[in-house]
């Protein structure tokens, strides 16, 4: 299974350079997975801190130190992060959002990693 999983990190498009910081670097539990296991896609700066940062939250952040269990939480906001989930979710799966999306990533430069590659065009 180690050998299988993948994990896609979602980032705010940036400038790339060799000192650019790669947060799966900086992340202890990405070295006992195999290289080329992660890899990031980019998105527009602006569409990512509302996902990433403004957006309700349904429960706490999930990571290694969270021994815990969290349930969710039943208030209006999440209420209405759930609705919005599905809003986007229902976009998403539009045949004309679709079509775009193929659109745009036909035009892509080469994927650095056959998995991503296949996974992209599937």
């Amino acid at each position: 299974m180690r050998r299988k999983i993948r994990f896609i990190g979602v980032v705010a498009r940036g400038k790339t350079s060799p000192k650019t910081r790669r947060w799966q670097q900086h992340a202890g539990w990405t070295a006992d997975l195999p290289s080329g296991a992660v890899t990031n896609v980019s998105m527009d700066p602006s569409v990512y801190s509302y996902l990433a940062e403004r957006q309700e939250k349904l429960t706490a952040s999930f990571g290694p130190s969270l021994r815990e269990e969290v349930g969710i939480r039943r208030d209006s906001r999440v209420r209405y992060a759930l609705a919005e989930a599905v809003a986007l979710v229902a976009h998403g799966r539009r045949p004309e959002t679709v079509a775009t999306l193929i659109r745009n990533l036909s035009t892509q430069k080469p994927y650095p990693k056959k998995w991503l590659a296949t996974l992209t065009h599937a």
